[in-house]
């Protein structure tokens, strides 16, 4: 806490224009929704260091200046406070008038503790006085972040966004908390503690394809974290099927058959089909053989087989989105007899 107080010092040095020596008609001294009357009584009021306070203090400008004529003139005040016009000589005024003066007073940035904690502010020739305890304000976690959004970036990836607290709580926010839920918000888990950056977005990876997540976040500072945002959900996206497995083939007279089992992910829409390849170099090159089956059948025969040549085969498998990855791939060949069934 720090203890300033403001009073007059004595008359006017005589050094303006045609000086006049006025009094105080009034001092208004409104700090946040309290005002003061320092003419009227000793005020003593406290003020968070980065906040300020307004001071308008009314000078009446007597009908004769010090040098005993009514010509324009000017008023003379000084002050050594941060934020006033120091030894100072007013604009023109004429006798019988009102000077104000009007500004706002905030703890001053230079200010050195190690100089004298009092702050003397001087108008001539009449003073008063009011002391102003600066104190640094009490840190507390911030509010709550605000507007958070989700959106599907892919079938692995939700974007988030959102806007910082309305009030940091006195102190930086330094980070924020991302959590995640898979239940609606029943249970949350944390999948950032702390990002440790003033950053207002974040892309969550690695995610399962058509499955809808939920989260929120909360604004850390040097006192704590603060209450979670609003909460915001994205469902990913669909993908391709995954791959088919257990693919076998086995010759049969002039032809080969093929057999494999449904992938165990369908990428979250339905299978349309599969796409069968043939290689006849054990795999290096591939030409297509069906392009789409149009089924969801697991089997197919290959009738356009030549005898004694091996036939290397793969399957993916086909969905709304696309086509995706090759199974595992199966050799036959037929023999230059074919054998009766």
């Amino acid at each position: 806490m720090f203890s300033h107080d403001a009073f007059a010092m004595g008359p006017a040095p005589g050094t303006c224009n045609n000086e006049y020596d006025g009094s105080y008609v009034s001092a208004i001294i409104t700090a946040g929704n309290q005002t003061f009357y320092p003419l009227q009584n000793n005020v003593t009021f406290k003020m968070n260091i980065g906040q300020s306070y307004n001071l308008t203090t009314i000078i009446h400008v007597p009908n004769q200046s010090s040098q005993g004529n009514s010509l324009p003139g000017s008023l003379w005040y000084s002050s050594n406070e941060i934020g006033y016009d120091q030894n100072y000589c007013s604009p023109t005024v004429n006798p019988s008038t009102n000077y104000t003066i009007s500004m706002n007073v905030g703890f001053p940035n230079d200010y050195n503790p190690n100089q004298s904690q009092v702050i003397s502010v001087y108008w001539a020739p009449h003073g008063y006085s009011y002391t102003v305890d600066w104190v640094v304000p009490p840190t507390s976690p911030p509010s709550a972040p605000q507007n958070l959004q989700a959106s599907a970036a892919s079938s692995s990836q939700i974007n988030l966004s959102w806007s910082a607290p309305s009030n940091n709580g006195g102190s930086p926010v330094i980070g924020y908390m991302i959590e995640r839920s898979t239940d609606d918000g029943s249970t949350w888990n944390t999948i950032v503690s702390n990002t440790g950056s003033t950053s207002t977005t974040f892309s969550d990876t690695g995610l399962v394809h058509s499955t809808t997540y939920t989260y929120q976040v909360s604004a850390i500072n040097s006192a704590g974290m603060s209450v979670p945002s609003n909460t915001a959900s994205a469902t990913t996206l669909n993908t391709v099927p995954s791959v088919p497995t257990g693919l076998t083939a086995t010759a049969k007279l002039l032809k080969i058959n093929l057999s494999w089992t449904a992938p165990s992910d369908n990428g979250g829409t339905p299978i349309t089909g599969y796409m069968i390849e043939r290689s006849t170099d054990n795999g290096s090159t591939w030409s297509t053989l069906v392009e789409n089956t149009g089924s969801t059948g697991t089997t197919y025969s290959d009738t356009n087989v030549l005898p004694l040549t091996i036939y290397t085969y793969r399957v993916s498998a086909i969905n709304d989105i696309g086509t995706g990855n090759p199974s595992n791939t199966a050799s036959a060949s037929i023999a230059s007899t074919p054998t009766l069934p």
